[in-house]
């Protein structure tokens, strides 16, 4: 039941990115879902689902991991795969899957959205793109976080530092508390039975 009611909010903001940015012609034959994508954050399969007394649905799915980065990031990848699914729609060339050919980018370019080259994985957004503009205004509160990566939201304590000061020569070091210092400076020749114990700094 949670599914299909996350499924439904992620298309609620499916259709304000189709009016906003696709003037509403992408339509409704399509589902957007997250799901625990291996190998990319974005996944568009064109005609997926065999439909019941209506043409097939697409689908795009999105990296459930992308959900605890800020908003823009997951956003722009939906609106990635939204380009696919324009690309099908009403694009003078069909590209194998995943490829992202010259119409592709420029469709992209014309959202704020930059994309290198047409094999590339990677997509620039745009600060004063029409995407950034659209995207400050959608709310994206009704989307659940999957509990894998909700621990990367939590704020972690910091820990406190302490100073730990030479009674002889002064010299001080920070560290956190607990541990027993030894001046070197002080202490002479280290005998040999306590130098496998000595930490040194990573260099």
């Amino acid at each position: 039941m949670k599914a299909i009611t996350q499924a439904g909010e992620l298309f609620k903001i499916y259709h304000e990115l189709d009016e906003k940015l696709f003037d509403g012609k992408l339509g409704s034959d399509i589902q957007v879902k997250v799901a625990p994508l291996r190998k990319t954050n974005i996944s568009f399969v064109h005609h997926k689902w065999n439909g019941v007394g209506h043409p097939p649905d697409s689908e795009i799915l999105i990296n459930e991991k992308l959900l605890v980065e800020p908003k823009e990031t997951w956003l722009a990848m939906l609106v990635h795969g939204m380009i696919h699914f324009w690309q099908y729609k009403y694009g003078e060339s069909k590209p194998p899957k995943h490829k992202h050919n010259k119409e592709f980018r420029l469709k992209a370019e014309t959202l704020g959205l930059i994309i290198p080259d047409e094999y590339s994985s990677e997509q620039e957004i745009t600060q004063d793109g029409k995407f950034m503009e659209v995207s400050k205004n959608i709310d994206v509160t009704s989307i659940d976080i999957p509990s894998d990566y909700a621990y990367q939201l939590e704020e972690k304590p910091k820990t406190k530092l302490v100073t730990y000061t030479c009674p002889q020569c002064s010299t001080s070091i920070k560290s956190k508390p607990g541990i027993i210092s030894i001046c070197g400076n002080c202490i002479g020749d280290i005998p040999d039975w306590l130098q496998p114990f000595i930490m040194k700094p990573e260099e």
